[in-house]
């Protein structure tokens, strides 16, 4: 290398590393950001579906002899109208 390239060499290099990006603020920002949203969903949830058993209504009708324990009998819905007659 030659005298003269050496201050070129220096100041590209110099140039390539100012453009590195230093990712830790961005990085510690979106663990904030993602803490706090997943704290908003859980106080929602909690505000939506209490966990309080008192609070639970009885079910209208006992469950049916060969039903899995902890569900009701639940009627069928109706059929739907006939639809028009195809070609």
């Amino acid at each position: 290398m030659t005298m003269a390239t050496m201050p070129v060499l220096t100041i590209a290099l110099s140039a390539l590393l100012a453009q590195i990006p230093n990712p830790t603020p961005a990085i510690n920002a979106a663990k904030d950001a993602k803490a706090k949203t997943e704290a908003a969903q859980k106080k929602n949830a909690e505000a939506l579906d209490p966990q309080t058993p008192a609070s639970a209504p009885a079910p209208a009708t006992p469950p049916a002899p060969g039903a899995p324990a902890g569900q009701a009998a639940q009627t069928p819905p109706p059929a739907p109208p006939p639809g028009p007659a195809g070609p």
